[in-house]
């Protein structure tokens, strides 16, 4: 069964077209649908790829000693490669209580950002909670900013890091972080 959310916006756009495509003709739908075909197959091999590379990340955790599996070491003291994925969640309100009492509390709630960082290895995550107060942006500099006291203060000490991310454009984290 195909998921029906968290699509990107490329299989939305061919979605749409071809629910619509009813006064488009046999090769033009013939068209859209190679292209789609053609898009679904290369998301299929990036989706391959990042499995492998999860994969390689729980191998080499499996491998190491007790004391090495310890987050917080000094960066580049592991000789070795791991796999992270990170992004924002969704904005968090609180204080939240599941039968909240309504505008005799708060007329609006607080607003807190949540990022997330995930060492596929270990399966285990860091959360960075940023409360409204902060004005953070969700920019290159703000993640990059994140990412580095991740490293810092949670890591393996590896040397060595494969990072995932979503293409977000107003998150352009490639050309800062990589750059």
């Amino acid at each position: 069964m195909k998921p029906a959310t968290d699509l990107c916006h490329t299989c939305q756009s061919f979605s749409s077209t071809l629910s619509c495509s009813g006064n488009l003709n046999e090769e033009e739908k013939e068209d859209i649908l190679s292209k789609y075909q053609e898009h679904v197959g290369h998301v299929k091999e990036q989706r391959d790829h990042y499995r492998d590379q999860c994969a390689a990340a729980k191998s080499t955790f499996v491998q190491l000693t007790p004391e090495q599996k310890i987050r917080g070491q000094p960066p580049c003291t592991l000789q070795s490669e791991f796999h992270y994925s990170f992004d924002y969640a969704q904005q968090v309100h609180y204080p939240h209580y599941a039968q909240q009492v309504g505008p005799l509390f708060f007329k609006t709630p607080r607003k807190c950002q949540c990022f997330g960082i995930c060492c596929e290895g270990s399966g285990t995550q860091i959360f960075y909670l940023v409360d409204e107060a902060q004005h953070s942006n969700k920019g290159a500099n703000t993640v990059t900013s994140m990412l580095h006291h991740h490293f810092m203060y949670h890591g393996l000490g590896e040397t060595d890091v494969k990072l995932h991310m979503d293409n977000c454009s107003g998150q352009n984290k490639n050309n800062t972080v990589i750059g």
